[in-house]
């Protein structure tokens, strides 16, 4: 076969491919206009020449790395979410990164239309309606974006012209009852090409849950405050009062009414004051955005973004106590030596902290036209006050003083009690800005050399007053960054070679960050992306990097809360406890070394299915993280951390963050997804069965820029891939060649996020579709050593550094989404297996915490698929009704001691005071 037959050939290959890609993406609204190529650079007289002018996919990430997991407008629609928020909160294991720093969130770099945003809060509160497709990448696509390797890409993909109205509410609470949320929340997006404008507005409120509105057992209280009193002293005279809590040395009697008059000796009231305790505070949250984005200079879309946020919380601490000691020389005392009087009292309003935080936020991007060379400019702003206030308790010393004096002790409780107050108002400002570049200079052998360069500036201030009972303190903490980062991805291999190995690049990223209060701070690495075959795909990657803690770790204001419920796993006994909170400003920079291999399977050519497994291993020191749980190992380490009395009971545990000297951890993750068209679709459009794009969820190859141009090997080397998804402009409904098929033939005005008939039940052209995913982390090394010289904590065997026990070898996640005719379902099943703590390593008794199967269930409809409700109430369309139950079983851990006890600390009640929750909502779209 001559060349020029071959070429024809391959042509008409790429012809009849190119032809009907765009015809089978038209209902998720991913195509662009078509992609300009200079046909004056191609030499059309050369035999061996293929040009493929085509429509260039919408959305595309500046990445050749492939998406793990893409889902279409089905698989959005079958989550019956109201916002990109909650749907990203539903993707969380998808989304989830063993690569960031232990117990940080893991969250996802969020792109939108394939680049950077200004931040989340832009599209947070965008309506699901408007996304043509959804696609997760690994952690190595986020290097094409300026950031590090260790955050999962997550790309939202908006239909070229669409238009959502919606108002909706929501109503959620628990089956036992005892607390509610409410929200509102309407929301407006339009977009019309790169033009795009939303509003929204949301209002959400929650009840408080008492403590007094659960079934469990309360702790005894070290001091045996009641009301209306009980009084406590070394010894009563005859005869000896009983004693309380085995200390012989500790003597009680109850007061029956505000008098001394006939004390019943070796008894005491009962302090419980779980009515004045929450379990959950009383929230309301109000916040307002606004987006912008339009035509700007150079061919670019300017998007200007703003958002107002106000939260308030307010919990309950229990009631106000009083210790008095009460001397024999008072006249009103009728004994001979001295005794203690503790008092609750009741008649008060509990003791209570509130907690106000309003945000003013706003920001900018700036993306140019896509090309062979993209750049981005980012720019954000931030303003945050927060005013908290805690009530300690109330201040004795005026009233000691005045029964020293001789006072009734009963009339000096019963007058004006004045409450000690710590109150912290914080104002905290940032700003950042940076630029990102992407820019293939070079074209090799193998395809054009990726550069992606980022620089950047940022500053951070923070200013705290504390108010400790009149006392004034005030610190100031701020930080100036300026950081520059250089990635570059050079194509070794081109799958089209004769006798080639596959597509083969290799990747080498640095990052230099100048922090004002810290130095300079340097993170490099590489790694290579291969695929041997079209359905293989491995990742490599290595990461060395240096960092400091945040502002806030440092320069956190101090706040002491009361009456912290904890289990001392030391004693083995839950005790409340006062628990101080804040920053650290001893603590000191790290460094992270993580590797990782990834590999991705699809098994069966033209099928959607997609096998991916991630081996990671990270080794830190000086890791800065929050306090851990009470051990024995725990306190050994930092003994000025926590305070007893002389009875070994805890009183105090200051909880700021610390630095661990080493932690390593390794693990496996593997995943299983699959999705298909199912049944056969109503009305026109894509036929049921052909999936949006490449099987598996993939991108059509030459997605970071316009379709390439390929030569022979007589025409010198390529400058780039082949483009697997181009073809000829295709016509839409108006007629006109290149026009975005969802666009209106009005005008190019947008449509309806529904498209549908305004008469009669809906029919919708998008075919049903399922998809089923499977997530298995096996943890195969979780230890840390807190300080040289005591042993290591292995958390897979024994040691435990949180209340939950120690790690779980094993967690699964499972989950099923279906959409048909308006009807979706969702389903996940959590599970995580069970661990044990040895109580010879921790100090205590052993503990064995049971594993945990937890089962989420959301059914969603749209009204205006049921013809019978249309003809009754034609008013419903676009009108979508959701019930949800999470914890379908109401199943929580199970914690037993060695007798097998279960320890107050772990109640079922305590451990999940909501169990199951239902939820319904309905939503409304204008």
């Amino acid at each position: 076969m001559t060349r020029t037959t071959t070429a024809s050939l391959a042509a008409s290959l790429l012809l009849s491919t190119a032809w009907a890609a765009p015809l089978q993406d038209r209902d998720d609204g991913a195509l662009d206009t078509p992609s300009d190529i200079n046909d004056d650079e191609l030499d059309l007289e050369t035999d061996d020449v293929v040009v493929v002018d085509g429509v260039r996919r919408r959305g595309v990430t500046l990445t050749d790395i492939e998406p793990e997991v893409t889902l279409t407008e089905s698989d959005i629609e079958a989550y019956g979410v109201s916002s990109l928020a909650e749907l990203l909160q539903e993707l969380a294991p998808e989304t989830s990164s063993g690569r960031g720093r232990r117990g940080s969130s893991g969250g996802p770099v969020v792109l939108l239309n394939g680049r950077r945003i200004s931040g989340f809060r832009e599209i947070g509160r965008y309506p699901p309606e408007a996304l043509a497709r959804v696609e997760v990448l690994p952690e190595e696509a986020a290097l094409a974006y300026g950031f590090s390797a260790d955050q999962r890409v997550i790309n939202f993909v908006l239909k070229p012209n669409v238009v959502v109205r919606a108002a909706e509410g929501e109503v959620e609470t628990p089956d036992q009852g005892g607390t509610t949320t409410l929200e509102g929340s309407f929301q407006r997006l339009s977009v019309d090409g790169p033009r795009r404008f939303s509003i929204d507005f949301r209002y959400e409120s929650e009840s408080p849950l008492l403590e007094s509105e659960r079934d469990f057992q309360k702790e005894t209280s070290a001091l045996p405050f009641a009301s209306p009193g009980n009084l406590g002293a070394d010894n009563f005279g005859d005869p000896i009062g009983a004693t309380l809590g085995g200390d012989p040395s500790f003597t009680v009697a109850a007061l029956q009414g505000s008098t001394f008059d006939a004390p019943i000796i070796g008894a005491t009231n009962d302090g419980n004051d779980q009515a004045l305790r929450t379990l959950r505070p009383e929230n309301e949250e109000l916040s307002l955005g606004f987006s912008r984005a339009g035509d700007f200079f150079w061919e670019s879309t300017l998007t200007l973004t703003g958002q107002v946020e106000h939260a308030e919380s307010d919990r309950l601490l229990g009631q106000a106590e009083v210790a008095l000691d009460l001397p024999a020389s008072n006249p009103f005392v009728p004994f001979a030596d001295g005794i203690t009087l503790y008092a609750g009292l009741p008649g008060t309003s509990a003791l209570a902290q509130n907690n106000e935080t309003d945000t003013y936020s706003g920001g900018f991007s700036i993306v140019s036209k896509p090309g062979i060379t993209n750049w981005t400019m980012t720019g954000s702003y931030e303003h945050v006050e927060t005013e908290t206030r805690t009530e300690l308790g109330i201040l004795t010393d005026a009233l000691q003083t005045q029964v020293d004096g001789g006072a009734d002790p009963f009339a000096v409780l019963a007058g004006q009690l004045e409450r000690s107050l710590l109150s912290n108002d914080t104002t905290t400002d940032t700003a950042s800005v940076e630029f990102i570049v992407n820019s293939r200079p070079v074209a090799l052998p193998a395809g054009d050399l990726a550069v992606t360069t980022q620089v950047g500036f940022r500053t951070r201030q923070q200013d705290v007053e504390t108010n400790l009972d009149g006392v004034i303190t005030d610190s100031d903490l701020s930080r100036d960054t300026a950081n520059a980062q250089v990635s570059v991805d050079v194509p070794v291999l081109f799958a089209e070679e004769e006798g080639g190995f596959g597509d083969l690049s290799l990747n080498a990223n640095v990052s230099v960050s100048d922090l004002s209060d810290f130095g300079t701070l340097t993170t490099w690495g590489g790694g290579f992306n291969w695929r041997p075959t079209d359905r293989i795909r491995l990742i490599a990657s290595y990461t060395k990097e240096e960092g400091a803690p945040s502002i806030g770790e440092l320069g956190d204001p101090v706040l002491i809360t009361p009456n912290v419920r904890v289990f001392d796993f030391a004693t083995g006994e839950t005790v409340l406890v006062e628990s101080i909170t804040g920053g650290n400003a001893d603590l000191i920079a790290d460094t992270r070394d993580v590797s990782k291999l990834g590999l991705q399977w699809k098994p069966i050519e033209g099928k959607e299915i997609t096998f991916n497994m991630d081996y990671t291993q990270s080794f830190l020191q000086d890791e800065a993280r929050s306090f851990p749980a009470l051990t024995a190992e725990v306190e050994a380490a930092f003994p000025d951390r926590f305070v007893r009395d002389a009875n070994g009971t805890l009183l105090s545990i200051d909880r700021r963050p610390v630095n661990f000297d080493e932690s390593n951890q390794r693990q496996l993750r593997t995943g299983f997804n699959w999705s298909q068209s199912i049944g056969q679709q109503r009305g026109g459009g894509r036929p049921s069965g052909r999936p949006s794009g490449r099987p598996g969820g993939g991108r059509p190859t030459g997605a970071g820029g316009p379709p390439q141009q390929r030569s022979g090997a007589a025409a010198g080397p390529p400058s780039g891939r082949p483009a697997a998804a181009g073809g000829p402009p295709q016509q839409g409904a108006s007629g006109q060649s290149g026009r975005p098929p969802q666009a209106s033939s009005s005008g190019g005005r947008p449509q309806q996020a529904s498209g549908r008939p305004r008469r009669g039940a809906t029919r919708s052209g998008r075919p049903a579709r399922r998809f089923i995913s499977l997530y298995h982390t096996w943890v195969l090394e979780d230890s840390i050593l807190i300080r040289d010289g005591l042993p290591e904590l292995d958390l897979l065997n024994g040691s435990a550094i949180g209340n939950r026990g120690g790690t779980s070898a094993h967690q699964v996640t499972f989950s099923v989404r279906q959409w048909k005719d308006g009807a979706g379902f969702f389903s996940r099943v959590n599970w995580r297996s069970g661990t044990d703590v040895d109580g010879d390593l921790t100090g205590g008794s052993d503990l064995s915490f049971s594993d945990l199967a937890t089962v989420d269930l959301r059914f969603s409809y749209d009204l205006g698929y049921s013809e019978k409700i249309m003809n009754k109430a034609p008013w419903l369309r676009d009108t979508r009704a959701v019930f949800a139950v999470d914890n379908l079983f109401n199943d929580r851990i199970q914690v037993t001691n060695a007798d097998g006890d279960i320890p107050i600390q772990f109640q079922p009640d305590l451990i999940d005071p909501l169990g199951r929750v239902f939820e319904f909502e309905i939503r409304k779209r204008f």
